[in-house]
């Protein structure tokens, strides 16, 4: 088929024409294939994370605490490398499809042969591969960081089908891509714009501008590419670390800090609501930088998606299906055999699970050997009791006892890894008693349920749209955004006052003076700390902690 020229294009997307049907691209073995795939793989890597066989590693406080997920500790050895067999089988499947539907479509779009509907559905069965394989990625960190070759041919795929990806969205940029303007009243009128030759919007946009969705599938596309991909390598968390999120909470902290230290002084309660003021930020904004580092984060992109993907496949099948007929319909060689090659995953799990190797069993470490430098998990040890007095205290206290605490512990300090482990510890310990207030277990909640919120207003949006005008999805998710900060901003200002973050220090003290000198309080730390201390010298997964945080990988957020 030649290439059409310009008018023409502009014939079939005013007028329409003949869709012809492609079972190989659109018939129902190929897309069910793909979708039951993608489906299963991230089911598989949701329940993992759902029963426990995510190592500890992989999460973060918010995987713990809020969600109450435990951590791989050694129990079912054989279902967990099951799991992990399945997932890397999957994962292959993922990335051999994607680049081999997406090879065909490219090859259909250079000729001129490939249509605008088939070429949505190869792009889109390509775009839920790759999310799907971003989670799988996640959930496979601990194995492909100990297999440096797996790692790298795995990358170089992912690499390839970004490129594809990137490349395959320029023709998604034109306004006039998925319209259909051939408003026929005949039910027999066989022409449709999706039969449009998908080489008609290259590079083309007719005078109708540029779809802003376009350019913000690239920023999604190239930003969860770099996020998790990066996850994978030590340097780029301890940049991503060191460049930004530790200068955002030593920022945070000093506003803090001052602000609590200036209402120690002067008694005046501007400052106590300065205090609170800047508690309504810096609470969002280390709210969405813990779930963006925990394990849901990786969940959240798969599964989005994945329903955006079934959406941009099934709407225009049923919008147009009845036009190809039986041609797409029908169930021959070329749709049973990407049905049947789902079954080979079935093989790598059945063979670890029943076969007995040795050289495949995983390494299970005694309870000592566990270090968790992200986060504590539900039953460990943790670094302070919950019913003790630091926990108890209001946060403006909490936060200048610990600045002085901290100051006179690096003061004692010599070697970078010295002070570095002081510092892990103290945002440790900030982590944790932020994480007992139940507004921030709100803040974590609710951003949660904002995520799920916004996705489906989006999703519904859009899904009356496919065909028929260009939704603007990021309109509707900047509407969203900005809705979602007014009430995020709403319930802070209404409950910090009754929340421990934010409630006034001399609330039960008001002849006490001085707080802000630590006297007082610092006596509670002293003695917290010398039971602390006597717990810790009897706990032997706190020493192994505190030998070995040298070399774990910084926490998150807070520092």
């Amino acid at each position: 088929m030649a290439k059409p020229s310009e008018d023409q294009c502009l014939d079939i997307i005013s007028h329409g024409a003949v869709l012809q049907g492609d079972s190989d691209i659109s018939g129902p073995g190929v897309i069910l294939a793909f979708i039951i795939s993608a489906y299963i793989t991230f089911a598989v890597v949701l329940g993992a994370y759902v029963f426990g066989m995510v190592e500890g590693e992989m999460l973060n406080m918010v995987d713990t605490h809020i969600f109450r997920v435990r951590p791989f500790k050694g129990k079912h050895p054989h279902i967990h490398a099951g799991i992990r067999k399945a997932v890397l089988s999957l994962s292959d499947q993922q990335i051999v499809t994607g680049i081999a539907i997406m090879g065909a479509g490219f090859q259909g779009l250079r000729t001129g042969s490939i249509s605008t509907y088939h070429f949505q559905i190869v792009l889109y069965l390509a775009w839920m591969s790759s999310s799907v394989h971003l989670s799988a990625l996640t959930l496979l960190r601990p194995f492909l960081m100990d297999h440096k070759g797996v790692k790298t041919w795995r990358l170089v795929g992912m690499l390839v089908l970004l490129v594809l990806l990137f490349i395959g969205l320029v023709p998604t940029v034109s306004n006039d891509w998925g319209i259909e303007y051939n408003a026929v009243d005949a039910v027999d009128d066989p022409r449709t714009s999706w039969a449009t030759p998908a080489i008609c919007f290259w590079t083309r946009t007719y005078g109708d501008g540029v779809n802003a969705d376009a350019i913000l599938g690239w920023v999604i596309l190239i930003g969860s590419y770099v996020w998790k991909v990066g996850d994978l390598y030590k340097k780029a968390r301890l940049f991503y670390l060191r460049s930004f999120a530790e200068p955002v909470d030593r920022a945070a902290q000093a506003g803090l800090r001052f602000a609590a230290q200036r209402y120690a002084d002067t008694r005046q309660h501007r400052w106590l609501w300065l205090f609170r003021a800047l508690l309504i930020v810096f609470l969002p904004i280390t709210a969405l930088m813990e779930i963006a580092s925990s394990f849901t984060a990786s969940l959240w992109v798969a599964g989005l998606g994945l329903i955006f993907g079934t959406f941009q496949i099934a709407i225009p099948r049923i919008l147009v299906g009845y036009l190809v007929g039986s041609s797409e319909s029908s169930w021959g060689f070329g749709q049973l055999t990407p049905l049947i090659l789902l079954i080979q995953p079935l093989g790598a799990v059945s063979e670890v699970i029943w076969v007995r190797d040795r050289s495949d069993s995983i390494v299970v470490l005694d309870e000592t050997d566990w270090n968790w430098p992200n986060s504590t998990t539900p039953g460990e040890p943790r670094a302070h009791d919950p019913d003790e007095e630091p926990d108890k205290i209001p946060f403006a206290r909490f936060i200048l006892s610990l600045f002085q605490r901290r100051r006179d512990e690096l003061a004692g300090h010599s070697g970078k890894d010295a002070l570095l482990q002081a510092r892990e510890e103290h945002a440790q310990e900030l982590l944790e008693y932020i994480y007992k207030s139940w507004l921030f277990k709100a803040h974590i909640i609710f951003t949660q349920l904002g995520i799920a919120a916004i996705a489906a207003a989006v999703f519904a949006f859009d899904a009356k749209s496919i065909g028929s005008f260009k939704p603007q999805s990021w309109y509707s998710v900047g509407i969203s955004l900005a809705g979602y900060l007014c009430v995020s901003i709403l319930i802070t200002v209404f409950c910090i006052p009754f929340s421990r973050l934010g409630s006034n220090p001399n609330r039960n003290d008001e002849n006490h003076r001085g707080w802000s000198k630590v006297g007082i309080e610092m006596k509670n730390w002293r003695s917290w700390k010398r039971r602390d201390d006597d717990h810790e010298t009897t706990s032997p997964l706190r020493k192994h902690r505190s030998d070995t945080m040298q070399t774990s990988r910084p926490g998150t957020a807070l520092s």
